[in-house]
Formats: C-alpha cells, sequence, structure tokens
C-alpha cells in the first residue's frame, strides 16, 4: 500500500474534522421597525414594547422600544429569534405609570373597563398575543393592532 493512498483519505478526514471545529460567529443584532395600532388603525403611543426572547440562545436579551411619536411608530435592534411582545404605559415619574392608573395584573375583577382588561393581556408575555420571528436580516414594517 502506497502512502499517497493513506495519506489522501487521512488528509480529507483531518480537513473535515478541522472544519467542523472552527469557531461559528455569534449572531448579530439586526434591526427591526414598524408600527403599534388600535383595531381602527389609529396609532397607539405613550407605550413600551418589550421584546421578551423564546429561543434559549437569546434568554439574555431583552430589547425595549418606546412608542413616544404621535405616528405609533417603532425601532430597535435585537438578535435573530423569536419573540413575544408586551406593552405597557411610559413611566412618566417614580411609581406613576403614565397618568393610566394600571391594577395588578391577573384576574379580571370589577370595575375595570374594557379597554384596561384588554390591556391586562399585553402585560405579560404569557398572555400577549403578539409573537415575532425577527428573520437573520432584520425586519421592517412590522405592525402590531392591539384587538
Amino acid at each position: 500500500m502506497s502512502i499517497s493512498r493513506v495519506a489522501g483519505p487521512a488528509l480529507t478526514v483531518f480537513a473535515l474534522v478541522c472544519l467542523g471545529c472552527s469557531k461559528q460567529e455569534p449572531p448579530k443584532p439586526v434591526s427591526i421597525s414598524g408600527k403599534a395600532q388600535y383595531a381602527n388603525g389609529k396609532p397607539i403611543t405613550g407605550m413600551v414594547l418589550t421584546f421578551h426572547p423564546r429561543d434559549d440562545s437569546n434568554k439574555s436579551n431583552l430589547p425595549i422600544a418606546t412608542l413616544e411619536g404621535q405616528d405609533g411608530r417603532f425601532a430597535l435592534s435585537c438578535l435573530p429569534g423569536k419573540y413575544k411582545i408586551t406593552m405597557i404605559p411610559i413611566p412618566t415619574s417614580a411609581g406613576s405609570m403614565g397618568g393610566v392608573e394600571l391594577p395588578p395584573a391577573g384576574p379580571i375583577g370589577k370595575g375595570k373597563d374594557k379597554q384596561q382588561m384588554m390591556l391586562d393581556n399585553y402585560r405579560s408575555p404569557e398572555s400577549s398575543p403578539w409573537e415575532i420571528t425577527v428573520l437573520p436580516d432584520g425586519n421592517s414594517e412590522v405592525v402590531l393592532t392591539f384587538r
């Protein structure tokens, strides 16, 4: 048996092992933009959006965006993956929630109006209906509709 017949396959196996051991680049944050609106198309303002990662690889990533302008638009950067999105009023001072009196999240009680009960659903990643998959190249013109 010649050395070249043994060395050729051995070199091929060595090259494949080296390629498999090479370090992969960690994912890079990508841009997300869009708007939040009511079912009638009116923009939502004065709120904070929090993107809660659903993938184990993103657990340390908690991107936040505010809906401060009059148009309900937001922009942020985050890692690609799946997220649940929550929404709460922007705090205006310590202990204040933007002039909106919010009861603690939990079971719906007497005395809450319909919009308040709906908002409660958007306060927790477990109950929020908003879910997004952030693509490796980012997402633009995401529309989040409050129903």
